[in-house]
């Protein structure tokens, strides 16, 4: 499968997809509402997450559409203080994602692009050693 999701650590703090050649919108959805939801189920706190593109270039069509709908859903399942990095994107996605964030979209407010898994450890272990991880509601 294109999209694999798992604990990246052993505290549970990471979720990390490795996404790897020609994926899909559908199986991106199939996994925020299959896997994704099973392994913050393990949890009582928001997790963050680092979304690896190292393997792949592709970019499906509709991207935009799917930030939009994925927001909602962070925010459904309250999970929206969730920092998300993105590694190694194509250049086009890093394009969409520094628009956002220079018009300030709310989308945007806690998601990074970063070259590498490591830089991605280190920007979550920075950020959250000043604010400390959100107990998750699950009402």
């Amino acid at each position: 499968m294109p999209i694999s999701v798992q604990w990246q650590d052993e505290n549970k703090t990471i979720l990390y997809y490795d996404i790897e050649g020609v994926w899909s919108l559908d199986e991106a959805w199939e996994n925020l509402n299959g896997p994704v939801l099973e392994l913050i189920a393990e949890v009582d706190y928001v997790p963050d997450t680092i979304m690896n593109f190292t393997s792949t270039q592709f970019i499906p069509i509709g991207l935009l559409n799917f930030w939009r709908h994925s927001y909602q859903w962070l925010q459904e399942h309250r999970l929206e203080t969730s920092i998300v990095v993105f590694v190694n994107v194509p250049p086009a996605m890093k394009g969409i994602g520094d628009t956002l964030r220079n018009l300030r979209v709310p989308i945007m407010r806690y998601m990074y692009f970063v070259d590498s898994v490591e830089a991605g450890q280190k920007l979550i272990a920075g950020f959250r050693a000043n604010s400390p991880r959100k107990p998750l509601d699950k009402d």
